[in-house]
């Protein structure tokens, strides 16, 4: 199983999903599709694919306290 470490486009929450299609924000609650593209790109930014959900819970924690999501 992949586990995704993904940002909601609409609030910036960064969180580690398991699902390769939509994401389903835990802190707005918007559904949104991983592979569909914007103007500026795709509309899910991805900051690392894992096997290990203990390695994805890091990468996760990393990047909300280095704020690369504001």
């Amino acid at each position: 199983m992949k586990y995704l470490v993904c940002m909601c486009p609409s609030c910036g929450w960064i969180q580690v999903i398991t699902s390769a299609k939509s994401l389903s924000c835990r802190q707005c609650g918007k559904s949104t599709i991983l592979h569909q593209k914007n103007k500026f790109g795709y509309a899910v930014k991805t900051f690392g694919s894992f096997e290990n959900p203990h390695d994805a819970m890091i990468c996760c924690a990393k990047a909300r306290t280095e704020k690369v999501y504001k």
